[in-house]
């Protein structure tokens, strides 16, 4: 939000570029996908800020003084600060709100006969079926949460680890991986939430 007072139409800064070349980058992902344009999409732009959203959710926790600053209490040690993405409880409001916006848009497309993939009593077998769509949107929500949960907080254990018993000597090659993580776990929620609400809104439904 502050860099965005100094864009400008022809990019003259760095941050721009890589901002510019991030954005056109996961549009053409979000069209691929979606078969639509991303330009003046609504939908796009409200994915685009959780995936930024998450991308610096997971490097907050690469930053210096997150993890070091901590206080002592009779419980234990607990940071004052850590990646937001590294709770549980975070993540798992991610992916709550990503399988709830993939069904709203459904019935929002689909109307309220979108909600017989989940309910159909025709036959046993559509019965059985609907069952299973329902364990399967149980299942999204798990595997979102823990996928994203995981990948943060075991990369935050392991530059502790290798910090401590190398004295930081050989913590910068795990910092760039971690860097590099942290993006592909923002950018695996973007492309799946975006094929979960491409399939919900299709007309197959």
């Amino acid at each position: 939000i502050v860099k965005s007072g100094s864009f400008r139409l022809i990019p003259s800064g760095g941050f721009q570029v890589i901002f510019e070349f991030i954005y056109t980058f996961i549009g053409d992902l979000y069209s691929g996908i979606m078969h639509k344009d991303y330009k003046n999409s609504v939908l796009f732009s409200l994915l685009f800020c959780v995936f930024i959203y998450i991308l610096m959710s997971n490097w907050f926790g690469l930053l210096p003084f997150v993890g070091s600053l901590v206080l002592h209490t009779q419980g234990g040690v607990v940071p004052i600060f850590r990646a937001p993405t590294s709770d549980l409880s975070v993540t798992a409001s991610l992916a709550i709100i990503s399988v709830l916006l993939t069904n709203a848009l459904g019935i929002s497309f689909g109307g309220l006969k979108y909600l017989t993939k989940y309910v159909n009593i025709k036959s046993p077998i559509d019965f059985v079926v609907g069952v299973l769509e329902l364990i399967s949107e149980i299942g999204k929500v798990l595997s979102f949460s823990f996928r994203l949960f995981g990948n943060v907080f075991a990369g935050e254990v392991l530059l502790a680890v290798v910090t401590s018993l190398t004295y930081g000597v050989f913590t910068l090659p795990f910092f760039g991986l971690e860097i590099f993580v942290g993006l592909i776990q923002a950018l695996v929620f973007f492309l799946l939430t975006t094929v979960f609400i491409s399939v919900a809104v299709s007309h197959e439904h």
